[in-house]
């Protein structure tokens, strides 16, 4: 006897295949729908993470432009300490950069430049 709602074969001794076989069958025991999902759900962690790496991985070279420019244009308004933490600020982040630490340069330029920026509006 076949239940018509969900295709299982009942039996009254187990003569059939079980609800295990039935449902759970082929690659690696996911049923059919599951795979389907199971591929799509890996195919896209992939392309996220692929597309984190990529943004964490680029060097801030916009970063480290921005900071520049910021020094630059704030110098005559900075007095000479916080004009030499915004230099070393900038040398760290391109000996970070250097070393292929995106992060710290990153880090590093934005620290610099928001500096120059402080000092700039005084």
């Amino acid at each position: 006897m076949a239940n018509s709602l969900t295709g299982v074969a009942l039996t009254a001794h187990g003569g059939g295949a079980s609800f295990k076989q039935q449902h759970f069958r082929g690659n690696m025991g996911l049923h059919p729908h599951c795979r389907r999902f199971s591929g799509w759900f890996g195919l896209l962690t992939v392309l996220m993470v692929v597309a984190l790496a990529g943004c964490a991985g680029s060097p801030p070279v916009q970063a480290m432009s921005d900071a520049r420019q910021a020094v630059r244009a704030a110098e005559d308004h900075m007095p000479p300490t916080t004009r030499e933490q915004a230099e070393r600020l900038l040398d760290e982040a391109r000996i970070a950069l250097e070393a292929g630490d995106y992060g710290h340069a990153r880090e590093r330029a934005e620290e610099a430049r928001k500096l120059a920026q402080e000092a700039g509006k005084s």
